[in-house]
């Protein structure tokens, strides 16, 4: 394994789609890009404004180094994750909850073995077996979310492409004109003020957009939460709306 790339080089492409979760929510996977890497520059240097710089890693024999060689390539001395500027402030100061949070693709050995038999039972065939029940649970409470998205003009799907869009984490954004017409920090002050009445009536947590990606909300649809909950989530949604925009 070599590293053949330049650093910033942007002519083919641009780090920041790697990581941005406004292209992610966009677009999509950067799937073209990744595409461009594994055939030219498979170990590339990215130095992305706004995020921590990292190697990106594109061919599987590649990955496959990296992972037999924890003692040179730490999951769990850094971490995996790229963050932003503001994360990495967080975490420096200790107010960041990705500093409290840890799982199995934060570790090494041979603590993650130790997790990873846990687990594996669920990628069994009989495990995998379950998957359809699953999917099936998130389908339905990402449609209760669209549903409300449909009917609600001050919201819309982050994704204008349905077939991008997440059943498990969906990201919305506020839309339409009074929101619209405020400037970028205007509507940031906006979404914090609407998430705070939230959270002060113990509806929701943290489900404010993150800090790259435009104002809205990110709901979490995964199978293990109930329809009954999000479907009495929304009118929670219409009344803090109103709160915010009461006068």
């Amino acid at each position: 394994m070599t590293a053949t790339s330049s650093r910033n080089r942007t002519d083919e492409v641009n780090p920041l789609d790697l990581v941005s979760p406004h292209y992610y929510g966009e677009f999509g996977p950067p799937h073209k890009q990744w595409s461009w890497l594994r055939d030219n520059e498979p170990v590339y240097w990215c130095d992305p404004p706004g995020f921590e710089h990292f190697w990106a890693i594109t061919r599987h024999e590649d990955i496959i180094e990296v992972s037999s060689q924890p003692d040179v390539f730490s999951n769990e001395a850094k971490g995996i994750v790229v963050l932003n500027d503001q994360q990495v402030a967080d975490r420096t100061n200790n107010q960041s909850p990705l500093s409290q949070m840890r799982t199995i693709i934060t570790m090494d050995p041979p603590e993650h073995r130790l997790y990873r038999k846990l687990a594996s039972g669920f990628f069994t065939p009989k495990g995998i077996g379950g998957l359809d029940a699953l999917v099936a649970r998130a389908d339905a409470n990402a449609a209760v979310i669209d549903r409300f998205v449909q009917s609600s003009p001050w919201l819309g799907h982050l994704a204008t492409d349905a077939a991008r869009r997440s059943n498990t984490s969906v990201c919305l954004k506020l839309s339409g004109p009074k929101v619209t017409a405020l400037d970028t920090d205007a509507q940031a002050a906006l979404l914090k003020k609407f998430t705070k009445l939230l959270d002060d009536e113990g509806v929701a947590n943290d489900i404010g957009s993150y800090r790259d990606a435009p104002p809205g909300l990110r709901i979490w649809c995964g199978a293990t939460v109930e329809k009954s909950s999000l479907e009495a989530l929304t009118p929670w949604l219409d009344w803090a709306w109103a709160q915010v925009n009461a006068g």
